[in-house]
């Protein structure tokens, strides 16, 4: 075991970066938040940790974790309108080391029939379709989420620079969105 002056502790707690609040609104959309090693940001719909995110809402926000630096996203909670068969409000993840943003394929997650952020019809016409599967759509819920084999104690980590989380609703029905945890690591 290893032991620490309460010098060393005090500069290793220092170097730590402060933890950072994101809520995706008009006025964060098309921002990139630069996220340092080791650095975490809760990351939030418009309504925050306690309200439904809004009608109408088409916003993307971006984060950055550096040259050779990867994310650890954790998700606390999520609740979208979606139905069996169609996803009216949903969150889009986009990975990208570069210029161009390509759809991630996380096995918990909906695929939909079209990459278009508008498109409402999952892949397979259903949410229980096999090509719905390992999608870059998070899902209605984490109830749903669970039985397509998430764990809500581990987080998903994307290997990549640069992660887009795009939001989109319709004009009908709101949920209490999403509260997730995202955090810089060295990949």
């Amino acid at each position: 075991m290893t032991t620490w002056s309460s010098s060393k502790i005090h500069q290793l707690i220092q170097n730590i970066p402060a933890d950072i609040v994101v809520a995706l609104t008009q006025e964060t959309t098309g921002e990139i938040y630069s996220l340092a090693t080791r650095q975490s940001c809760t990351f939030t719909d418009s309504g925050g940790e306690a309200g439904d995110y809004k009608s109408n809402e088409n916003y993307t926000v971006i984060f950055d974790a550096g040259p050779s630096g990867a994310f650890s996203v954790l998700f606390d909670s999520f609740s979208f309108e979606h139905t069996n068969t169609q996803a009216y409000d949903k969150l889009i993840i986009r990975t990208s080391n570069g210029v161009d943003y390509d759809e991630v394929a996380v096995k918990w997650m909906q695929s939909m029939s079209s990459t278009s952020v508008t498109s409402t019809s999952f892949d397979g016409s259903s949410w229980e379709s096999i090509s719905a599967d390992n999608g870059w759509v998070v899902p209605k819920d984490v109830a749903r989420a669970i039985s397509l084999g998430f764990d809500q104690s581990v987080a998903t980590v994307f290997s990549t620079r640069y992660i887009s989380f795009t939001f989109y609703s319709d004009g009908s029905t709101t949920k209490p969105g999403w509260s997730i945890r995202i955090t810089s690591i060295q990949d």
